[in-house]
């Protein structure tokens, strides 16, 4: 992995200059705002810090050194997603190339074995003029069939279409040159074609096709805005097609109100609910019907205990809900030390219960029933613990009422969330997400992503330590706001 700074006087300029120099692939980590400085003017400048796999810098390199410095230069301006669109197709056509050539030797193998066997089946004695002219003309036959299998094996072009050598010519003469101009027929057609796949980026593709330089000026700083917001590319093609249908014919339209168009979308994806609305009272509910119970889940560190305390103090000040607290610990002895929940529960004075088995969680929800919410908190767990998910999984089912929150921390990688959610959907069927370490985050991306990607609206962000203080209510404008870093 390879991490690097780039400063210009404004952000668009820095991400072409990431862009040309680490390539599509590189992963923006923080950017920053510095209000003097830049140059000698002492203008106002941004500072952005990019990084990019090894893996990803060297397939740049390998696909930039194969052309003229004019060709790669076309290249780095490319569009983000098209200059990756062309390394892909750069990579895959030298692969086939590679394949091709790997196949050439074993076709040159079995054409080899087939001219010795016509050279074993001549006759010994001297020939007659008829018989001469008769083999002859058979080993001519004969050696053409060879050529074409020749031809076939190594994906033969119109420059190979060649006359069979002469039937004294030498083979291994014979099999270098219709290599060599098999192989130059190959390259000058890749070369033409990658040619061909540069202009036909540059100006064919229409903005309803892909985000390409066809697009306005204004969609296009939208559509990089999005990826640095940390939006999944998939997500932000789908969007910017959406904002290009809105603003119709507009002619370039800007930055602003392409991103105008942008919020309206987002704010019409984004799902979120109120885990404590419409939570009935002890009297409201029918006869012998259970007290709502919510348990949280979610990996070690993910923020549960301190999310807990505070939902626990929000159902009771702001909704006056009775509420009780359950801290499931399977595998910790009863005698172990105070847990952290157990102060929280002590200073709020309400009712708390330690169990360690799904018997005595049965049993605390049991004293519980009276209450009008409930809140277990779960331990954490690593979502590729797949025996662990199932013991919590077992204790919780067991209760009809009983929804199941997912916790995760903002500060987590997409491929990370992805899984997690993954694992925890499959053994607990989380109904929504808390996101927690929003003070912590540089990009916001994850969180719309991860909601859109499994169908799961968003409950609450923590935003820090503070308890209650440090938990809102989700909201569509609240994330669009990170986003859109409209705050």
């Amino acid at each position: 992995m390879q991490v690097k700074k780039f400063e210009a006087p404004t952000l668009q300029e820095a991400l072409e200059n990431v862009k040309r120099e680490l390539g599509p692939e590189a992963i923006i980590l923080q950017t920053r705002r510095n209000k003097s400085g830049f140059g000698l003017m002492s203008k106002a400048s941004v500072e952005v810090t990019a990084a990019i796999s090894d893996r990803s810098l060297t397939r740049k390199a390998s696909v930039e050194k194969r052309f003229p410095h004019e060709t790669a230069a076309k290249i780095k301006t490319l569009p983000a997603t098209q200059q990756a669109d062309f390394i892909d197709r750069t990579i895959q056509a030298y692969q086939e190339r590679t394949q091709a050539k790997e196949a050439a030797p074993e076709a040159r193998r079995l054409t080899a074995t087939r001219y010795a066997d016509i050279e074993d089946s001549a006759p010994s004695s001297a020939f007659t003029s008829g018989t001469a002219g008769t083999y002859t003309s058979q080993l001519a036959l004969q050696q053409r069939a060879a050529h074409e299998r020749l031809k076939a094996a190594t994906i033969s072009t119109s420059d190979s279409r060649t006359n069979p050598a002469p039937v004294n010519a030498s083979y291994d003469g014979m099999v270098s040159q219709e290599a060599s101009r098999t192989e130059n027929s190959q390259l000058r057609g890749q070369i033409e074609n990658l040619e061909r796949m540069v202009q036909e980026l540059k100006v064919n593709r229409s903005p309803s096709e892909t985000a390409g330089p066809s697009l306005p000026r204004g969609l296009e700083e939208a559509m990089e805005f999005l990826l640095f917001a940390g939006i999944d590319r998939r997500q932000t093609y789908s969007i910017m097609k959406q904002v290009s249908f809105e603003l119709g014919e507009a002619i370039d339209p800007s930055k602003d109100r392409a991103l105008d168009e942008v919020a309206k979308i987002l704010l019409g994806q984004i799902e979120v609910l109120d885990a404590l609305e419409g939570i009935p009272t002890a009297e409201q509910r029918a006869e012998g019907a259970e007290p709502v119970m919510m348990a949280l889940v979610g990996t070690c560190g993910a923020g549960k205990t301190a999310t807990a305390a505070k939902i626990i103090q929000r159902a009771q000040s702001k909704n006056r809900l009775r509420v009780g607290l359950i801290s499931y610990e399977w595998g910790a002895g009863v005698n172990a030390a105070t847990s952290p929940l157990e102060t929280y529960a002590k200073i709020m004075k309400v009712p708390f219960r330690r169990v360690v088995s799904k018997e005595t969680m049965a049993v605390a929800m049991q004293e519980m029933k009276s209450l009008d919410f409930v809140l277990i908190d779960t331990p954490g767990v690593a979502q590729k613990n797949d025996a662990a998910l199932g013991i919590i999984a077992d204790a919780l089912k067991q209760f009809a009422s009983l929804r199941i929150e997912l916790v995760v921390p903002a500060v987590v990688r997409d491929q990370e969330l992805n899984d997690i959610a993954h694992r925890f959907s499959t053994r607990l069927q989380p109904e929504g997400l808390i996101f927690t370490k929003l003070d912590e985050a540089v990009m916001f991306g994850s969180i719309y992503n991860l909601s859109q990607k499994f169908k799961l609206p968003l409950f609450y962000f923590g935003t820090g330590q503070k308890i209650p203080e440090d938990l809102e209510g989700a909201t569509a404008e609240r994330l669009v706001a990170l986003l859109l870093d409209l705050l």
